[in-house]
């Protein structure tokens, strides 16, 4: 919507829970992409007409994948975690045309949080209410003020690989 693309969006069936405790001994860049790959590729079968783009992104530290933590209390043990720390998020896209999946990248953003307290932290978490977010904060809301540094693309952040993405559709001829 942001760079002026038309789009539709559809809902993959694809049970990301059930397939992350499958992948979880691949690189954190491969998981990225391979679940990318699997939310598109049901929605791509049943739209071979269409281009299909599908995206995931995941948030690691130490390692450690985290989950969108799906309660308060998570979003704050995560954030305590991730504090004064330097995690990655990586944001995996594929294209899918006739049903296959015709090109796919990864690209990863480093983000170093400030040293926060106890109350900064229940704060946010209470005006952003980042419960569904992997990492625990929404960036592109009030999260971005709770870093000190970040090397990479905003676009990663929000969970989409824009450039890369624009850049393979315009040397395609899908947009011009």
């Amino acid at each position: 919507k942001r760079v002026d693309v038309p789009f539709i969006i559809k809902t993959s069936p694809t049970d990301e829970d059930a397939i992350k405790g499958t992948i979880q001994n691949l690189p954190v860049p491969e998981q990225a992409m391979f679940l990318a790959r699997a939310k598109g590729e049901p929605v791509a079968k049943e739209n071979p007409e269409s281009l299909i783009i599908a995206a995931d992104q995941i948030c690691a530290f130490n390692d450690q994948v985290f989950s969108k933590p799906g309660s308060t209390s998570n979003a704050i043990k995560q954030l305590q975690q991730l504090q004064g720390a330097t995690h990655i998020q990586y944001s995996g896209v594929a294209v899918f045309v006739g049903g296959k999946c015709i090109w796919s990248h990864v690209e990863e953003a480093t983000l170093t949080m400030r040293t926060l307290s106890e109350a900064e932290i229940t704060s946010y978490v209470a005006m952003d209410n980042p419960i569904g977010a992997c990492g625990a904060y929404h960036y592109e809301e009030h999260g971005k003020h709770l870093f000190a540094n970040v090397v990479g693309s905003d676009d990663v952040i929000f969970g989409l690989a824009l450039q890369p993405l624009l850049a393979f559709l315009y040397a395609e001829d899908y947009l011009s």
